[in-house]
């Protein structure tokens, strides 16, 4: 398990058929080879950030026009058995706009 900062310098391909994530290239000196990250890697889970509903309706503190802007919550997505583009998905859901400067990622060797 690490946790990367954005940029990742990582480059993944989908392991079969669409589904899981594998790690294909690494950037020398970027963020996932200073974390350890290598070729071969395969994505077992990743950060994703989650929209949660609000309390009875509102939101317990609201931004500029009454949009929320803490109504998120960071969770650890399973990549194993899911679409590709779902996992690419879940780490773009990392956005530096939440204050979210990192994804964390489980890997399997």
């Amino acid at each position: 398990k690490v946790r990367v900062g954005k940029p990742l310098g990582i480059l993944l391909e989908e392991v079969e058929d669409g589904k899981g994530a594998v790690v294909v290239s690494v950037k020398e000196g970027s963020n996932a080879d200073k974390s350890g990250v290598r070729v071969g890697d395969e994505l077992v889970a990743c950060s994703a950030t989650t929209l949660k509903a609000g309390k009875d309706g509102a939101y317990e503190r609201t931004g500029y026009g009454g949009r929320p802007f803490d109504n998120w919550d960071v969770i650890m997505f399973p990549c194993g058995d899911q679409p590709f583009e779902a996992i690419m998905a879940a780490i773009a859901s990392n956005n530096e706009r939440w204050g979210i400067n990192s994804v964390t990622l489980v890997l399997r060797r």
